[in-house]
């Protein structure tokens, strides 16, 4: 949902600089349920470590618990360390960063396209997500792939 509501919080500044109100209308109630969708998701996901904890949930598993814990702490701490090397981390939590960047630290990266498209012209980058989202791709995505083999048995290859 971060990337829709990224979109439609672009797609609202635009119809903002048009004077477009029922652009920013809809601009507003759409950034307002992807938001929420973000947020939604997010409780979810906090809620069901939770339910994984829990004795007498069906899914129970302190193992799966551990590994949400240790998993979360390790891609916090790779965050304090980088954001350590550009400036000052301020708090870190699961809910996110706060920290504070030299004034000169790029925030944010243009790049122009030759896309005809006049849409994908123009591609901004957030330097500072970009690369703790790279960290996070490197260090802690599954890349293991299974086809199931035998439903029976449930074999994989």
């Amino acid at each position: 949902y971060k990337g829709l509501l990224k979109e439609w919080k672009k797609r609202l500044g635009e119809a903002a600089e048009r004077d477009d109100s029922e652009g920013v209308k809809k601009g507003n109630n759409m950034v307002v349920l992807y938001d929420s969708l973000q947020l939604a998701h997010k409780c979810i996901l906090n809620s069901f470590y939770g339910y994984v904890m829990r004795r007498g949930a069906r899914w129970y598993s302190m193992e799966m618990a551990g590994m949400v814990c240790q998993t979360g702490a390790a891609i916090i701490t790779q965050a304090r360390e980088l954001v350590e090397q550009i400036g000052r981390p301020l708090e870190l939590d699961t809910d996110g960063i706060w920290c504070a960047l030299p004034g000169t630290f790029p925030e944010n990266f243009t790049f122009r396209t030759s896309d005809p498209n006049p849409k994908k012209q123009r591609v901004v980058l957030s330097y500072p997500g970009a690369m703790l989202n790279i960290g996070v791709w490197d260090n802690f995505t599954n890349r293991q792939y299974q086809k199931l083999t035998d439903p029976e048995t449930h074999a994989n290859e």
